[in-house]
């Protein structure tokens, strides 16, 4: 017998609300979303949305967003980043 999955809101857990960086080292931002089915997770930078495309950043499977050592030296001061999630 076949027992579907109920659904689960989505939520987000864990990572800090501020980050301290080590200068010329990466900055790691930790977003764990969880739900049923699984949401889709997005980041954003002062209201834009972030992409990877530029190489500047990196989003992993696992929902951190690794940002690249030239950017922490020139925007991690008073910088909004938003872990955002759609279900």
């Amino acid at each position: 017998m076949h027992c579907p999955m109920s659904a689960v809101p989505p939520s987000i857990r864990g990572g800090e609300r501020e980050v301290s960086v080590v200068e010329n080292s990466q900055a790691q931002l930790v977003c764990v979303v969880e739900g049923v089915p699984q949401p889709h997770l997005s980041w954003e930078k002062d209201g834009n949305p972030l992409t990877e495309s530029t190489g500047e950043y990196t989003i992993l499977p696992s929902g951190e967003l690794v940002i690249d050592i030239a950017q922490v030296r020139e925007i991690l001061i008073n910088i909004l980043y938003v872990c955002m999630f759609l279900s």
